[in-house]
């Protein structure tokens, strides 16, 4: 297996190591890595299938915000909180904690791939 990727590097906004000038932002999507004061662009263009990249994200995204917002009914829910077990309830705030980071993380994913 072959594989090619672009990679622009940098030391400082705007510059490559060489010092010519690099628009780091790019136009596709990438990923980023930034270590020991640079930073590192790698274009996915041609590595991933970002269409199909874009749909699995959607569908994770959808699913979490659907599993957060149902937890949030339930909390909002005062005969819950009051009935259930503190250990129940506990463990909701957190499911819907956890399910609602999960949420944000996604949707920002899939902002990066534009």
């Amino acid at each position: 297996v072959s594989l090619s990727m672009k990679l622009n590097v940098s030391t400082s906004p705007g510059k490559i190591t060489d010092g010519n000038p690099v628009d780091l932002s790019g136009g596709g999507a990438a990923i980023f890595i930034e270590r020991e004061g640079m930073t590192a662009r790698i274009e996915l263009e041609g590595i991933i299938d970002i269409a199909a990249e874009k749909a699995r994200l959607a569908k994770a995204l959808e699913a979490s915000t659907k599993e957060a917002k149902s937890l949030e009914l339930r909390l909002s829910n005062p005969a819950f909180v009051e009935k259930a077990k503190p250990e129940a309830v506990d463990k909701a705030r957190a499911d819907h904690a956890a399910h609602a980071a999960e949420a944000e993380r996604l949707s920002a994913a899939l902002a990066r791939l534009g």
